[in-house]
Formats: C-alpha cells, structure tokens, sequence
C-alpha cells in the first residue's frame, strides 16, 4: 500500500518534535528520556486519528505499527518487530538514511577525499 507506506515514511519519526528540546542546542526533553519519540508518535498518531471521523481501524493500526516498528528490531529501540511489508520497507529506508547521515558526518571530518579507516567498516571511505 503505496499510500501507507508514505504516509508512515512522513509520521515515522514525528515524536521527536516532543522528544527534544531547545532552539539552538538540543537535549532530550523529560518525555524523550522516558518514553522515547516512537511511543510519543505513536500517541500523536492516535489523537490525531480520533480527529478524523470514521477513520478505518485496521488502517490506524497499520499506521501505528509503522511507527512502533520503523527501528526494526526491539534492541535497536523498536517496541515491535516490522510485520507488514510497509514496514519493512520503512525500516530498512529509515536504516539507509541513519547509515548515510552517518556517512556524510565522516566525510565532513575528513581532511582529504579519503576518510580515517573506520574500524566498525573495517575499512576507509573515499569522499574524490
């Protein structure tokens, strides 16, 4: 479900409007320390969905489940593990991202087009 799988893709991560704090440096607000931006998601995705008069419940259940799962496994922080196929898809589109951004941080520390070796990579990055 295209649709789903979207609309998840822009809501995934939108407990982290809550989960942090501050304008110019961030920190994690009392919510974020003890629940984390999924359960806060998950709860803004529920009112939000009370707002829509008959709002299909396998629908809403879906959509929460894209978010309580988009980290794909419960020691990486998901509370469920993905079992829809927009949610697997969501995962592994959330985990590319996390790996890019992870990537593109090296490659602004790099002093020349080849990063430092990166012992989790047990390799060097080339930036040329």
């Amino acid at each position: 479900d295209r649709d789903l799988l979207v609309t998840g893709a822009l809501l995934h991560d939108v407990g982290k409007t809550a989960e942090f704090e501050g304008e110019i440096v961030y920190d994690y607000s009392e919510a974020g320390r003890l629940i984390g931006h999924l359960a806060i998601g998950d709860h803004i995705v529920a009112d939000m969905v009370k707002e829509i008069e008959d709002f299909p419940e396998r629908l809403e259940l879906k959509l929460r489940h894209l978010i309580l799962s988009h980290h794909g496994e419960l020691i990486k922080g998901a509370v469920v593990h993905p079992k829809t196929r927009e949610a697997y898809v969501l995962n592994l589109l959330d985990e590319i991202d996390s790996r890019l951004d992870a990537i593109n941080k090296i490659g602004e520390k790099a002093d020349d087009i080849w990063s430092d070796y990166i012992k989790p990579l047990e390799d060097f990055l080339f930036f040329g």
